[in-house]
């Protein structure tokens, strides 16, 4: 749902029901990357892995928590890219230095 929320600019809603969530008990996984890399999984699953807005959630998911080499391989599997594709691909190899 969070993921959901994010994926359709309401980044407002994803927060809140992250936070409901810790309020009551359920505690935040310990490695974004991990559930970065379930969310991945669940998408190949799905068959949403052509939707470009999708796959590039996961190029930036993948860049942000560090995992370069995963987003360039995602990144270079993509059909079709649009603006946001290619910004995040420069926007990670410019913080490479």
């Amino acid at each position: 749902m969070i993921v959901g929320y994010n994926q359709m600019g309401l980044f407002h809603n994803g927060i809140h029901m992250f936070l409901n969530m810790v309020s009551h008990g359920v505690p935040p996984l310990s490695s974004p990357l991990y559930t970065g890399r379930k969310v991945h999984s669940f998408i190949v699953k799905l068959g949403l892995s052509g939707v470009v807005s999708v796959v590039n959630s996961l190029v930036n998911m993948y860049a942000k928590s560090g995992d370069t080499v995963m987003a360039k391989i995602v990144f270079d599997r993509m059909r079709l890219k649009d603006k946001s594709s290619w910004n995040t691909m420069i926007s990670m190899h410019m913080q490479l230095g």
